[in-house]
């Protein structure tokens, strides 16, 4: 079972990673995996403090998933459980010669 951190606790990781700290000495000793601990702060540069901590994302790349989906669907591509049609691409094997 994967442990949980409270939103005080990881920020209080960051800041300390900010100000100088290494990932690898904060990780040791405070016993988190310095994976989870590098994961935090990609998302603390990309959200800020209170969008790293609330939305708790499981990786980096839901915040590009998400950017794509509004550039290629608008707001409604974020909708859960809604597949949205792209338009048909047109190949070689469907050109009319």
């Amino acid at each position: 079972m994967q442990k949980k951190y409270a939103a005080d606790y990881r920020l209080m990781l960051i800041n300390e990673y900010l100000s100088g700290k290494s990932k690898t000495g904060l990780a040791k000793l405070h016993g988190v995996p310095q994976t989870l601990l590098t994961k935090w702060i990609s998302h603390y540069e990309l959200l800020g403090s209170i969008g790293s901590v609330h939305f708790n994302l499981p990786s980096n790349s839901t915040l590009l998933n998400w950017s794509r989906k509004v550039e290629k669907f608008g707001v409604d591509g974020l909708q859960v459980g809604k597949r949205l049609q792209t338009p048909a691409r047109r190949t070689d094997a469907t050109i009319e010669k």
